[in-house]
């Protein structure tokens, strides 16, 4: 089912809002978002933000709210228009915990191009963990665009329903709000045979024995540290590490935004063995704060190395386009808005894994920069350790 906006809903509250401003009796507040993790500030926190500080914007003036978008002090009006859903149709069957990329088909129906700095922010609803705000694509008037957020299910079943609104860099909501809705469905008990009367007793199957805890490899111990400020539950190891060929790739997003300490770096990791890869999403310039979804490679050597539907991307200024299965997978799940764009082209590297009770420990040896990954399966939760 299509996603709705509510533009109608809102025309009253825009008309009522409209003669406020005429009067002078109130100006737009701000909606301000914290400064991006450091590695100190996480160890306060453990809420990730894309979003970069808003100025404190200028209450000299207020714009005029009217139906057709929001009208500024020079004439230019904003707007944005939903088109459809990308990904996540309305009520969606969700499990609890289960990680979800949204996406939504926007376009610039304003008359202006958008100031660097725009945000998509939550306004109402359950936030389903995600962070207050990212960070939108750079939309000229007239441009079609998609926006994205990954979101976590509800460990709770029931209804639940997100909603979100452009704003300007100096707190001004404009354009149709967007929503993502779902339903987390409480998993199925397994029924019970009915008990047996006649015949044999069944012998009961043999359980699977924990495995015992050892103590992680000691090369782990820098991203350990880092896991620990974060208090990710992984620090019991099922075995010891071994090896594997694999492949590696950083990205950035952000990367038009003029201030670099808001450029994020994420990585795709392929092992072999598994034919798996690992989708690492940074929420700041190191990855300290990630999250990580696993993926199989369906990539195959008769496709094109470029997916046809992601052909006519053209990569920002100094970045590439992912190829072969990191880049299927990154063009499928629309990837461009939240792990961003290749730096660096797939680097053949050699993995050295650990299992352990929750996820897993991985040390990437790459020629562009060595680095080491702790992974939570369960809750999704990851960091990166950067050893340049």
């Amino acid at each position: 089912m299509k996603a709705k906006t509510r533009r109608g809903f809102w025309t009253i509250p825009l008309l009522f809002s409209a003669i406020l401003m005429a009067c002078n009796l109130s100006t737009p507040t701000a909606i301000t978002t914290p400064e991006p993790l450091t590695e100190t500030a996480v160890t306060q926190t453990a809420t990730p933000t894309h979003s970069p500080p808003l100025p404190t914007p200028d209450t000299t003036t207020s714009p005029t709210s009217t139906p057709e978008g929001v009208v500024t002090e020079d004439g230019c009006r904003l707007n944005a228009d939903f088109l459809s859903d990308i990904t996540i149709p309305d009520d969606t069957p969700m499990t609890p915990g289960e990680h979800f990329h949204k996406t939504w088909e926007m376009k610039n129906n304003g008359t202006c191009d958008w100031q660097p700095g725009t945000l998509l922010v939550f306004v109402d609803g359950d936030a389903l963990s995600a962070p207050p705000s990212v960070l939108a694509p750079a939309a000229a008037a007239g441009d079609t665009f998609n926006l994205s957020v990954d979101f976590v299910a509800p460990m709770a079943p029931g209804a639940y329903r997100s909603e979100w609104q452009l704003q300007t860099p100096d707190g001004i909501r404009f354009g149709d709000t967007i929503y993502v809705q779902i339903i987390v469905v409480a998993p199925t008990a397994t029924s019970i045979p009915p008990t047996r009367t006649t015949g044999p007793t069944p012998t009961p199957p043999t359980s699977t024995p924990t495995p015992e805890c050892i103590e992680p490899d000691e090369i782990f111990e820098p991203v350990l540290e880092q896991a620990e400020k974060l208090d990710m539950e992984i620090t019991c190891a099922v075995d010891d590490p071994y090896t594997v060929e694999g492949a590696s790739q950083p990205y950035w997003s952000n990367v038009a935004h003029p201030n670099p300490h808001l450029h994020y770096r994420s990585f795709m990791i392929w092992r072999a063995d598994t034919a798996q890869i690992y989708a690492i999403d940074g929420w700041d310039t190191g990855a300290f704060q990630a999250w990580v979804s696993v993926h199989q490679d369906t990539w195959e050597e008769s496709e094109p190395e470029v997916p046809p539907d992601c052909s006519t991307l053209e990569p920002p200024e100094g970045y590439l386009m992912p190829v072969r299965g990191f880049g299927k997978l990154w063009c499928t799940n629309n990837y461009s808005t939240s792990l961003g764009w290749p730096s660096d082209p797939e680097d053949a590297v050699t993995l050295t894994i650990q299992e352990m009770s929750r996820g897993l420990l991985i040390d990437v040896d790459s020629s562009f920069a060595p680095y080491q990954v702790a992974m939570d399966l369960q809750s999704g939760q990851a960091t990166v350790y950067l050893s340049e």
